[in-house]
């Protein structure tokens, strides 16, 4: 395990903000494109179409522009900004965002048959026999703080995910179970397999730091 001297406390707010910005420019989009998402719509559709936006504004797309292109590709009149390299790509990236929205005008009935593919497809990535948030989200979690500050440690890791958990997890630290976090449908993640967890991903950005 890498526990080493932990990073200083106004550094991991800061990668803090930085992520929760990220969210709330998602949550912004979604909220523009969907307004309330019906209770009805499957979670991992939501996920899927949050890791499209996300990218999205990563490839820098503003937010508005990710509206106006979903508007277009639903009159079937989609352009692509001078930013985008991958045109396919982006074009699918926007066409889910769009079949997300036209699916959800169809109510619950039409609507969950229309999203049965997109289940169906990300059902793929679980064939494993894994259950949808048994670890992913904190894994994702961790990823991306690495990605932001690939220097903080485990300890630091564990306070960052601590302070703002994934949805539907909670950390926990007790005398007599130690470190732990807790997650749907009674799933754990204990405090050895989230620094091993820490190590898997620290050693897929090593690369990207020494080059």
């Amino acid at each position: 395990m890498d526990d080493g001297e932990p990073i200083d406390d106004s550094t991991i707010k800061r990668v803090i903000a930085y992520l929760e910005k990220e969210e709330q420019a998602v949550d912004s989009v979604l909220q523009m494109l969907y307004g309330e998402i019906p209770r009805w719509v499957p979670a991992p559709s939501i996920e899927r179409v949050k890791q499209t936006v996300q990218k999205l504004i990563n490839d820098g797309l503003p937010l508005e522009g990710i509206c106006q292109c979903v508007t277009e590709a639903e009159k079937d009149e989609l352009t692509f900004p001078g930013t985008v390299t991958d045109p396919t790509a982006f074009a699918q990236s926007i066409y889910e965002l769009a079949h997300l929205r036209y699916a959800i005008l169809q109510g619950k009935s039409k609507g969950l048959r229309g999203l049965a593919g997109d289940q169906a497809d990300l059902g793929q990535r679980f064939s494993d026999g894994r259950k949808l948030g048994s670890g992913g989200l904190i894994r994702e979690g961790i990823a991306r703080l690495l990605a932001k500050n690939p220097q903080m440690k485990n300890p630091d890791l564990w306070k960052a995910i601590k302070h703002r958990p994934p949805s539907g997890w909670q950390a926990y630290e007790t005398a007599k179970l130690g470190k732990y976090l807790d997650g749907p449908e009674a799933t754990k993640m204990g405090y050895r397999r989230f620094c091993n967890v820490c190590g898997e991903e620290r050693n897929k950005v090593k690369p990207k730091i020494t080059g």
